[in-house]
């Protein structure tokens, strides 16, 4: 099986004999379900970073924004060849392959990447061994409660990555979060990861420099009230920079 021989040249790549985690990237199945979901990185993000790939201009002459009319294009792409059943048993497969590498002593932990809720809960019928770690695209616009909620329940860690880069993208959330990091004396990202973090939810946060390091960890000496986190959790749009989950979602029967 090819998860199989995926498994062992990851390994082989990395020059290790395990991994202390290992996740399944993306549930989708179809590259038309990929081309769907992976939509969102050529608008905002791409732009914000000055991509020669992203997407321009984001709305049209007529004032209508590009991403909703593409978007949608592209979903319905993905729906015209969805076979739910295909799908289902790819994602059975693939999780079976990990359970085996777990088993194995490839990994010491295994799970899964921007996951949304209805897999993760169609996953438990089928799951010998349930994902530890369930890796999404997080931070205020896009907060996925449902899922962190089901997640939860499920006895899955949710880790939140693109933080960073979705601050740097101008909107009025960003405007309300560095309002809010005024207030506190604090930077926005501390603020954001201080929310992550009182929502039981481990924050992904990449540097490599000692000071950004330092100032990340600030985020643990101090707490947002009730009142915070409740303004940032209204900041919630459903709107990712990165991964769309609407296209996997399509696949269930």
């Amino acid at each position: 099986m090819f998860q199989n021989l995926s498994i062992d040249l990851c390994l082989k790549q990395l020059g290790l004999d395990y991994v202390d985690l290992m996740l399944v990237h993306t549930p989708c199945t179809h590259p038309a379900e990929f081309k769907a979901a992976c939509m969102p990185h050529f608008f905002e993000l791409f732009n914000a970073e000055g991509a020669p790939i992203a997407i321009r201009p984001l709305v049209l002459p007529d004032g209508d924004a590009l991403r909703p009319i593409i978007m949608a294009a592209r979903l319905q792409a993905a729906k015209q060849v969805c076979d739910s059943a295909a799908a289902c048993e790819a994602r059975k497969r693939t999780w079976a392959a990990l359970e085996r590498a777990l088993r194995a002593g490839k990994t010491r932990f295994i799970g899964v990447s921007n996951w949304p809720a209805e897999l993760m809960e169609e996953m438990a019928g089928y799951a010998e061994i349930m994902p530890a770690v369930n890796q999404i695209e997080m931070h205020p616009r896009f907060a996925s409660p449902n899922l962190v909620q089901v997640a939860k329940n499920l006895g899955c860690v949710i880790t939140g990555f693109g933080l960073l880069k979705a601050l740097k993208i101008e909107c009025p959330a960003t405007s309300a979060i560095t309002a809010m990091a005024a207030k506190h004396g604090h930077s926005p990202l501390q603020v954001v990861v201080r929310w992550m973090i009182q929502k039981g939810v481990v924050a992904v946060v990449k540097s490599t420099s000692p000071s950004h390091l330092a100032e990340n960890l600030q985020a643990h000496a101090f707490e947002l009230s009730a009142e915070d986190v409740a303004a940032l959790d209204a900041l919630h749009e459903d709107y990712p920079y990165y991964w769309w989950h609407e296209p996997s979602r399509q696949t269930l029967a």
